[in-house]
C-alpha cells in the first residue's frame, strides 16, 4: 500500500511550498543583491555571483565530471544571492554544494553535476537574508505497539553566503512549530537547547524531531523553524606597530591587546599573547569552545614587507565577560622585534540573527 502511494506523492512534491520570512528592518545582515537577466554562459553567470563578494566555483572537474559551458537564459531581474544561485543551477542542470577549501579555509559555493541517478525530486529551498535551508531527508520511526514512541525525523541543511563566517547556531524548545492536518498548531519540544558549531563549515545539517502523523496522512501541512545564529558581520584587521606588552588597537568596539611578548635569543622562538575584548553580551561562548579563534589570522610583518605566519600550535582560553586569550609562537625568528609590526585578523562583535523558515505541505515518508 505504501509503495503504491509513491505515484500519488509525486505531484505533491510540486505542491510543496516554502516561505522565507522577509528580513525585517531590524535584522542586522542583508542578503547580497544581484541582477540575473538576459543571455550569458554558465561561467559568466558564476562570475556574476562571485561579484557579490561570495565565491562561486565550478567543481565539476574536481569530481571528474564533464564541464560544458552552456548558454543560459535568465529572467529573474534583480534578486538576492541564493535565489540567483538556485536559478543558475536549475538552468544548467547542476546541484549546489557548499564547500570549504581545506587549504585556504575559504568558504565557497560549488556547482556540481547531477548524481549518477539524476538530480531527483528535490524539494524547494527557503531563504532568509543571507541564509538558505533545504530539507535533505525525512525518516519515520513507527512503533506499532505504542504510537507515543513513534517519531518523524527531518534533516534540514542550513547554508549561508560564503562571505560570512557564522560562529554557532542554537536550536531550542521554541524553535520548531508544526501544524497538523486538523489545523491545530503545536510547538515541538526538541529536548532542550542545542548549540551547533558553524565556524569552519560551509553548511550544517540540523536534525528536527516531530511526533509521527498517522500513517494515512500524506503531507505535513506546515512546519515552521526559527534558529538563533551568531554571526560576525565582518572581519576586522588590527595593525599594532610595536611588539610590546600592553600595545593595543580598537576597532568597532573590539580591542586586540598584546598581553605578553617574549623572545628567546638562542632558539629564535618569539611568544606573543593576544587578548581579544568584545563588548559585553556579544560573544556568548563556553570555556570549551576554543575553536572560535580558528579563523583568526596573525602575521609578523618585517619592514621589508616579508610576512611571517605562526605555524605552531596555539594556546586558547575563553574568559568571562567576552574576552579570549590566545598565545601564538613564532619559531626561528631573525632580526630585532623593532623591525616588525603585528597584523591580526579577528571577527567583529557577533550579532544574533533570528532566521525564520516556513515549509508548507511537506511530503511524509
Amino acid at each position: 500500500m505504501r509503495i503504491g502511494l509513491a505515484l500519488l506523492l509525486a505531484p505533491l512534491l510540486f505542491a510543496f511550498l516554502v516561505t522565507a520570512t522577509q528580513p525585517s528592518p531590524e535584522k542586522p545582515l542583508a542578503a547580497a543583491q544581484v541582477a540575473l537577466q538576459g543571455s550569458m554562459n554558465l561561467q559568466d553567470a558564476l562570475k556574476l555571483l562571485s561579484g557579490t563578494g561570495n565565491a562561486a566555483v565550478d567543481l565539476r572537474s574536481r569530481y571528474g565530471q564533464e564541464a560544458p559551458n552552456p548558454a543560459l537564459e535568465f529572467a529573474l531581474g534583480k534578486t538576492t544571492f541564493w535565489p540567483a544561485a538556485d536559478e543558475i543551477a536549475k538552468k544548467a542542470n547542476l546541484r549546489l554544494q557548499p564547500w570549504m577549501n581545506s587549504d585556504s579555509k575559504e568558504c565557497l559555493l560549488g556547482f556540481v553535476g547531477p548524481s549518477a541517478f539524476g538530480n531527483g525530486a528535490q524539494l524547494p529551498p527557503a531563504y532568509d537574508g543571507p541564509f538558505r535551508v533545504v530539507i535533505k531527508r525525512t525518516n519515520a520511526d513507527r512503533h506499532f505497539d505504542d504510537q507515543s514512541l513513534s517519531s518523524l525525523s527531518i534533516t534540514i541543511e542550513l547554508a549561508w553566503e560564503p562571505r560570512y563566517r557564522p560562529l554557532l547556531l542554537k536550536v531550542g524548545n521554541g524553535s520548531v512549530r508544526a501544524t497538523n492536518a486538523d489545523g491545530s498548531s503545536v510547538v515541538v519540544d526538541q529536548g532542550g537547547t542545542t548549540a551547533i558549531r558553524l565556524l569552519g563549515e560551509a553548511a550544517v545539517e540540523i536534525p528536527v524531531r516531530l511526533p509521527l502523523p498517522p500513517r494515512q496522512q500524506l503531507t505535513l501541512p506546515k512546519l515552521e523553524c526559527q534558529f538563533a545564529i551568531q554571526v560576525p558581520p565582518e572581519q576586522l584587521l588590527f595593525t599594532i606597530p610595536r611588539l610590546a606588552q600592553n600595545e593595543q588597537q580598537t576597532h568597532k568596539g573590539v580591542t586586540a591587546l598584546v598581553n605578553h611578548f617574549d623572545v628567546e635569543p638562542k632558539s629564535g622562538l618569539w611568544t606573543i599573547g593576544i587578548t581579544l575584548k568584545y563588548p559585553a553580551g556579544t560573544l556568548d561562548l563556553e570555556s570549551h569552545q576554543t575553536w572560535a579563534v580558528e579563523g583568526n589570522d596573525i602575521a609578523l610583518v618585517h619592514r621589508n614587507g616579508q610576512r611571517i605566519a605562526s605555524k605552531l600550535n596555539r594556546d586558547v582560553a575563553i574568559e568571562d565577560g567576552g574576552s579570549i586569550r590566545v598565545t601564538y609562537y613564532f619559531e626561528r625568528m631573525a632580526g630585532r622585534p623593532d623591525e616588525y609590526h603585528l597584523e591580526y585578523q579577528a571577527p567583529a562583535a557577533p550579532l544574533t540573527y533570528s532566521a525564520k523558515f516556513t515549509f508548507h505541505n511537506l511530503p511524509l515518508p
